[in-house]
Parts: structure tokens; sequence; C-alpha cells
């Protein structure tokens, strides 16, 4: 299954400000503040914001989406049920 850039849209809002925070932190080590560092940064950040998203939405998005689903999915279920005894009783 493939993922989208609609799928990983919130987890990618979720780390963003981590991801370039520490990406921008190790930038500042390595070369001296100004406007190549701050291409660097945007080269670099855009698609590890993006891969670290995708990795959280593969990771803990969508098994927390299936898990919340089955639940509910188990809910009405058991609600269905309980009518079902009351009409036949």
């Amino acid at each position: 299954m493939s993922v989208t850039v609609g799928d990983i849209s919130y987890a990618t809002y979720l780390v963003h400000v981590l991801v370039l925070s520490a990406i921008g932190r190790l930038l500042e080590l390595m070369i001296s503040p100004g406007i190549g560092a701050t291409c660097v940064l945007v080269l670099v950040g855009i698609p590890a914001v993006n891969f670290v998203g995708a990795l959280v939405y593969r990771l803990f998005e969508r098994p927390s989406i299936a898990i919340l689903n089955d639940t509910q999915r188990a809910f009405l279920i058991g609600v269905a049920l309980k009518v079902r005894r009351r009409r036949a009783a």
C-alpha cells in the first residue's frame, strides 16, 4: 500500500519542528550561519521532515487507527446484539 502526502500530513505537521530544530542544531556545529546554512537546511530539511512523517504515520498513526476502528466495530456489534436481545425478549 502506498502512502500519499495526504496520509502523512498530520504526522509531518507534528514532527516538522522537532526535525528542523535537530537539523538546524547540527548545521550550527558544522557550518557557519548564513545563506549557505539556510539553503542546506531547506534542501535537507524538507525530505527529512517528510521521511520522519512517513515513519511516524506507518509506525504509530496507521496502527492506532486500525486499533480504534476494530474497537469501534466491536462496540457497535455489541450494541447491535444487545438491541436484538431486547427485541427478541
